[in-house]
């Protein structure tokens, strides 16, 4: 009787590009050999198995609007489709594990996430050293995430509810 490697379990991420790329890509460099990557991905936020990520499936989710190009119509419409696209990965792939770090797409993930009882991890930007983001605060107060982590011990001191850990 011959055995079949059990399939590993899939993980959901999100890259939105620039500094969130890469400190998502800094995450999967040690989880990337446990689990099957599957990404939610904005126009700019970087190609699986390309620009220094590890491969796997990917989904296109929009952007929200930007610090250059504010607009609350385009920020609600974006968080409602990355809503909707991540039921959909959720339900499609069967997500084990919802990882995320930092960005504004974190809270439609982790609230689908959350919905579906899937264990999810934030980590807050290491950019974030003395106060935590919009981002960080809305997944703290309304606790979208199973783990909150932040990467600075002063950070840490200043939020309980949060773990200490480090990506870089």
């Amino acid at each position: 009787m011959q055995h079949t490697p059990l399939a590993k379990p899939r993980l959901l991420t999100v890259l939105t590009g620039g500094g969130f790329t890469f400190e998502t890509s800094v995450l999967l460099q040690d989880l990337a050999a446990d689990f099957e990557l599957v990404f939610l991905r904005t126009e700019w936020g970087g190609v699986p198995g390309q620009d220094g990520l590890p491969p796997g499936r990917a989904y296109e989710v929009p952007s929200f609007a930007s610090v250059t190009r504010p607009s609350r119509r385009q920020s609600a419409r974006a968080f409602a489709q990355t809503f909707r696209r991540t039921l959909h990965v959720l339900r499609a792939e069967r997500i084990g594990l919802v990882a995320v770090v930092g960005c504004s797409h974190s809270v439609p993930v982790l609230l689908a996430a959350r919905l579906f009882r899937v264990r999810s991890v934030f980590v807050e930007s290491i950019t974030r050293f003395d106060r935590l983001s919009n981002t960080g605060r809305l997944v703290l107060r309304f606790r979208l995430a199973s783990r909150c982590v932040v990467q600075w011990p002063a950070l840490h001191a200043a939020n309980p509810g949060t773990e200490l850990g480090t990506i870089l």
